[in-house]
């Protein structure tokens, strides 16, 4: 499998079954997104004690903030922000 093969499986699948902040951070890692379309889909998850929560984490999917949430939506603000 080519690596444009594998990218276009990639964005097939995700188009088809990945959670809207997943969309908008794979359009971005491939050059394709809109920083600022990631970053509001990221704000979906976000809480009034600027923490994330709401299954941000997969895992967790309880809306009270967490760490691991924070980790997650940290680690893409660093990734989309610079």
């Amino acid at each position: 499998m080519t690596r444009a093969t594998a990218l276009a499986a990639a964005s097939t699948f995700l188009t088809g079954h990945a959670r809207l902040l997943d969309r908008h951070r794979y359009g971005f890692l491939v050059g394709r997104g809109d920083p600022q379309a990631t970053l509001s889909a990221l704000a979906a998850y976000r809480n009034a004690d600027g923490g994330y929560g709401h299954g941000l984490e997969p895992d967790l999917r309880s809306p009270e903030s967490h760490s691991a949430g924070q980790r997650c939506g940290l680690l893409c603000e660093v990734r989309v922000v610079g």
